[in-house]
């Protein structure tokens, strides 16, 4: 029987995604030039998402009893945020196009939404439901902007 995971390592794991989205919205910034302040502005809303989720380490005795387990698998996090990772090395020399960056962008939050990841704790700790609505709210408000800054973009071609 596998054991459950341990609420901090969901955590971290969480935010380390976090983490490497908002490094390669910081490296489109720094390759787009001219759309710089909305990646710098998402980067920077990612990196506030990780330090939102960090804050729930002091309710890691709370959420351990409302882990959903089949909602979340930590390795498959991990191995997403190195693919993250991997992305943002080769943003800098690569050939991608603002339009491939924007689509790239509104998959990432859209697999958020769609995988309700933060959801993944249960609970009805008021401190844990404001962190975790907020960060579904802003996903979703990501996902929304992103999708109109490329159907703009698609507008003007």
């Amino acid at each position: 029987m596998a054991t459950a995971p341990d609420p901090l390592d969901v955590i971290e794991a969480m935010a380390a995604y976090e983490d490497a989205v908002g490094d390669l919205y910081a490296a489109f910034a720094v390759k787009f030039r001219q759309d710089d302040d909305l990646w710098h502005q998402l980067a920077a809303e990612e990196r506030g998402h990780s330090e939102a989720l960090r804050s729930l380490a002091g309710e890691a005795d709370e959420l351990s009893i409302f882990l959903d387990t089949d909602r979340f698998n930590a390795g498959e996090v991990r191995v997403a945020t190195r693919r993250l990772k991997e992305r943002t090395e080769v943003v800098a020399y690569s050939s991608v196009g603002l339009r491939e960056a924007l689509a790239e962008a509104v998959e990432i939050e859209r697999s958020m939404v769609d995988s309700q990841v933060f959801q993944v704790f249960q609970t009805d700790t008021p401190s844990v439901v404001a962190v975790l609505d907020h960060l579904r709210e802003q996903t979703d408000v990501h996902r929304r902007r992103l999708t109109k800054e490329l159907q703009r973009l698609d507008r003007h071609d």
